[in-house]
């Protein structure tokens, strides 16, 4: 009899399998003798394991970038130095051409690192603007009317509205990115007024990006007061204003810091204002112009002054930790799964940072705990990292080392940032309160996971009430937070991204339990959910994961159909969601929308518990599995195995 398989040496060491190919060892035999013949079987196995790991590494390559830093659970839960994440092996980091603003990467493999056939290719620092103002891809083509030709002045906001919108940006909108430094900002911005920016195109795309972000986080009664304007003529402003200046900084070509921060900025700009898969497209050429930067490497691998490293630094961190909405609202892998590990900004306060080039090493500051201008920008890093490990071994390893895995990283998070916060303070409360539930969700959602995994006669009775329970005491911590947040103007950062997971599992529990003790709690929670992301600073439609919520959200009416929904905001479908609950075509409980199909795609074969479903003569039991929509969910302390 074939004795119980041991552990993969692939697995001990941290080993990742990418081909869905599974290596099972023998273990030696009981009686512990190792005899002249075993131990030449062994060598054959190894010898043929060594063989098909290089066939596979011939077949598919290794991703870039990969190394043994996070292959180990260890290296998650430290505080990602790059003392404790460097490689075994030296290796090389190739080449950073740089000029002020400006920079441009070569790999070691690159054909002018190969061979110097040239001292400085400083040629490599150049790129070409667009005169001719003919809007090309990739954005939509526009008539551009002849005053905009030559210039985009026409496009600004007087002044005096400008620096409203600075304002609003630097108190509402950058402490919870970190991308930029206020003084460094306003220093070009004042220079490219007066006319002696020495790159006005990329500081003007820069300044337009950060109106239009700071808009789409503004609701519809504020842009009236402040500015007299609708919202949405705002938006459409600002976007217009924000293409026309990117393509006339040539963005896809650019070499420079400030025109890749603009970008960034577009991209948050697009999620906000639920431009979902164009925003994710752009992400992907963000990524191939940050690369193009060297963004990708560590600074410290590099001359870079201590300003300079870290501004690269917060550059990539910010556009890190939007690579998870892809994640989240397309099921598409992350575009940093094989990128190499970059250090984390020091947590520090902006205003102790000299903002200039050749600031001497002993003035940057001291990277302090707890709460710094940079503590949440580097939370939400540590999260992704958190969530990336987690996913990366979602489908071959145990649960216990999952949660293990969070655990570790919870531990290592609160010990550098949560335990020193005052709650008192209402961003340190919203800080607070926004990793609390984005952590818990994540445990919650390997819990259920793993439960839902077993046969269905070892499942506990009242699952889902447990799960239901749960989803509910974390969507109402959540409320609480965004209630703080509401009051100074910070509630813009839970409108993108949904918790799409959790959200899926608050309706499907919901469904499973028609007769819960819980509705009232739980209708009143989905209400929020969908007033959260489509009212009228906020739009959906475009998301095709959300229209498997209101899918998702139809069923478990139909479940509760003797409850009146009408006036709900989660009764609205259609493209006419602005304004909260006005203008929708509403979902009643006689017609409810998207119900009556039998199948859905991603959710298998739709069922009814013994009743008919609507306008079909099939009668089916049960409720549709949203187990495959992945992403954040649970909460500490639930035990859904008893």
């Amino acid at each position: 009899m074939r004795p119980p398989p041991t552990t993969s040496p692939a697995t001990a060491a941290g080993g990742e399998n990418r081909h869905g190919e599974i290596c099972v060892y023998e273990g030696p035999p009981e009686s512990g003798v190792f005899t002249a013949e075993t131990q030449q079987r062994l060598q054959d196995r190894l010898d043929r394991l060594e063989r098909l790991i290089q066939g596979m590494s011939f077949t598919s390559g290794p991703p870039a970038g990969r190394d043994s830093r996070l292959s180990s659970t260890e290296a998650v839960i430290q505080d990602w130095s790059p003392e404790s994440n460097s490689t075994a092996e030296p290796e090389d980091q190739g080449v950073q051409l740089s000029e002020p603003n400006n920079c441009y990467y070569m790999h070691p493999n690159f054909w002018l690192n190969l061979e110097e056939f040239v001292d400085e290719p400083r040629d490599l620092l150049r790129w070409p603007y667009d005169d001719k103002m003919n809007n090309n891809w990739p954005f939509s083509a526009q008539s551009i009317p002849p005053i905009l030709t030559e210039s985009l002045t026409a496009l600004h906001l007087p002044v005096e509205q400008q620096d409203v919108l600075h304002d609003r940006f630097y108190k509402a909108v950058d402490p919870w990115i970190r991308a930029t430094h206020y003084r460094a900002y306003m220093n070009e911005v004042s220079n490219f007024r007066i006319g002696k920016s020495t790159m006005p195109r990329e500081i003007e795309a820069l300044v337009f990006s950060v109106h239009a972000i700071t808009v789409a986080a503004m609701s519809e009664k504020q842009t009236q007061q402040l500015f007299g304007r609708p919202r949405e003529h705002l938006l459409s402003h600002f976007q217009f204003a924000t293409e026309l200046a990117m393509n006339r900084a040539n963005f896809l070509r650019t070499r420079n810091m400030f025109m890749f921060m603009a970008l960034l900025h577009y991209i948050t700009f697009l999620f906000h204002t639920g431009q979902a898969e164009k925003a994710s497209s752009f992400l992907g050429i963000a990524t191939r112009v940050g690369m193009r930067l060297g963004l990708h490497k560590d600074p410290s691998s590099h001359l870079f002054t201590p300003w300079v490293a870290e501004m690269r630094r917060r550059l990539w961190t910010y556009f890190m930790v939007m690579d998870q909405p892809i994640y989240n609202s397309e099921g598409a892998e992350s575009l940093f799964d094989t990128l190499p590990w970059i250090s984390r900004p020091v947590n520090a306060n902006d205003n102790q940072w000299p903002p200039h080039r050749f600031m001497k090493p002993e003035q940057v500051p001291v990277d302090a705990d707890g709460f710094t201008d940079m503590a949440f920008a580097n939370i939400r890093r540590e999260l992704y990292y958190m969530s990336r490990e987690v996913g990366r071994l979602f489908r071959m390893t145990e649960t216990e080392r999952l949660l293990a895995i969070i655990a570790n990283c919870d531990s290592a998070i609160r010990k550098k940032y949560i335990d020193h916060m005052n709650v008192q303070s209402p961003m340190q409360a919203v800080i607070v309160g926004y990793y609390s539930f984005y952590h818990r969700c994540l445990r919650t959602n390997i819990e259920v996971t793993a439960v839902k995994s077993r046969a269905r006669s070892e499942m506990p009775e009242d699952l889902h009430t447990r799960i239901l329970t749960t989803q509910l005491d974390l969507f109402e911590d959540l409320e609480r937070t965004e209630a703080i947040a509401q009051r100074h103007n910070w509630q813009w950062i839970f409108k993108w991204p949904p918790p799409f997971q959790g959200i899926a599992r608050l309706l499907h529990s919901l469904a499973e339990v028609p007769k819960t003790t819980e509705a009232e709690r739980a209708w009143k929670q989905v209400d929020l959910i969908f007033r959260r992301h489509l009212g009228s600073d906020m739009a959906m439609q475009d998301v095709p994961s959300w229209r498997l919520i209101e899918r998702l959200c139809d069923i478990a009416m139909f479940a509760h159909s003797g409850r009146a929904h009408q006036g709900a905001a989660y009764t609205l479908r259609g493209q006419s969601r602005q304004g909260n609950t006005d203008g929708g075509e509403p979902i009643t409980n006689t017609g409810l929308g998207l119900v009556n199909q039998l199948a859905y795609p991603g959710f298998g074969a739709v069922s009814w518990s013994g009743s008919t479903a609507p306008g079909t003569n099939a009668t089916h039991t049960g409720t549709p599995s949203s187990d495959s929509m992945m992403h954040y969910t649970s909460a500490e302390g639930n035990n859904f195995n008893t």
